[in-house]
């Protein structure tokens, strides 16, 4: 537990904060984070939607659900593109480093800050059997 710790912790020093969106905490009893932002693909783009995704600290999965019937490898000049940056936080204690398998995120909470910042995670390497430890 205490390598996976050293290296979650190592992992985040060395992702640049560019890839973290940063929120002010809700009020007390309050989970919800974040609006979503809208914005108008660029004429003449030649970027697929993951360059979107990356751009706003999103993950590629979470852009496709919010954009549905977008073309992920190319998306069309003009169209309008979701970017999630409205969440949930989870139903734990908010400090530390939370990672959320299920929604590919991880949440760090500074230490007497009244901010998290989020940021998406992977898990695995595609076409690759990823090795479980006990």
């Amino acid at each position: 537990m205490i390598r996976l710790t050293w290296f979650v912790l190592t992992l985040c020093a060395a992702v640049p904060g560019a890839f973290a969106v940063t929120y002010t905490l809700p009020p007390e009893g309050s989970r919800l984070v974040g609006n979503p932002i809208i914005i108008t693909v660029p004429e003449g783009n030649t970027l697929p939607l993951e360059a979107f995704a990356a751009r706003y600290g999103q993950g590629l999965s979470n852009m496709l659900e919010a954009n549905p019937g977008v073309d992920p490898f190319l998306p069309k000049s003009g169209t309008r593109l979701v970017i999630p940056q409205q969440l949930i936080l989870p139903d734990t204690v908010r400090e530390g480093i939370i990672v959320n398998a299920a929604e590919m995120r991880l949440y760090y909470y500074p230490p007497g800050g009244n901010t998290v910042e989020v940021l998406p995670i992977g898990i695995g390497q595609a076409g690759r059997e990823t090795r479980v430890t006990g």
